[in-house]
């Protein structure tokens, strides 16, 4: 199986009834079904998530950036869409650039990013007719993006993605994408 079969659009399943939409959000977060907004619950996770994913891509592009404020103070204001571009650039003129890990992580928060935005819009323009389930695996994709790339800089330029890189998923965990819970819980 390659990286591009791995990358899963978000689709809600045949037959997704509004009641196993609530279950999949409280058993994906463990949430309390009597104290719960859903939907605030849910947006929250996709908010929180792609402020993380903006997070990791900002230290990356800060790591390889560090020489020259310039470029980095232009950087800091991109959108997250822009700095995966531009991080797919500097990469390719960097050493760790090579590094297959880092690479992969890239190519998934580039996908993350996409899907973060596309039902973050959506939401924005329909409302609840976007299901919980829908908002909780964008958020999920993007939660695990900016894991992977906090991992994957780690491992590739030692002493990057600083401060609020949470820690690694347990061993066993081969899979693209760590849980909710291992990605929301750090």
């Amino acid at each position: 199986m390659t990286l591009i079969d791995e990358l899963i659009p978000v689709t809600v399943p045949n037959g997704w009834t509004r009641q196993q939409d609530r279950n999949h959000l409280h058993e994906l977060l463990s949430l309390d079904p009597e104290s719960t907004d859903d939907y605030e619950a849910a947006t929250s996770l996709l908010a929180d998530s792609s402020t993380t994913l903006d997070e990791a891509l900002a230290a990356a592009v800060e790591s390889l950036l560090r020489e020259d404020e310039d470029r980095l103070r232009v950087a800091q204001v991109l959108p997250p869409t822009a700095k995966v571009e531009a991080l797919g650039r500097l990469f390719c003129r960097h050493p760790a650039g090579e590094n297959v890990a880092l690479r992969r992580a890239l190519v998934v928060a580039e996908f993350a990013v996409k899907t973060g935005v596309t039902m973050a819009t959506r939401f924005v323009v329909e409302g609840e007719r976007v299901t919980l389930f829908e908002l909780a695996e964008a958020a999920d994709w993007v939660a695990s993006a900016a894991h992977n790339l906090e991992e994957a800089m780690r491992n590739a330029l030692p002493g990057s993605a600083p401060g609020h890189c949470p820690p690694p998923p347990p061993k066993g965990n081969e899979g693209l994408r760590p849980t909710v819970g291992q990605a929301h819980k750090n």
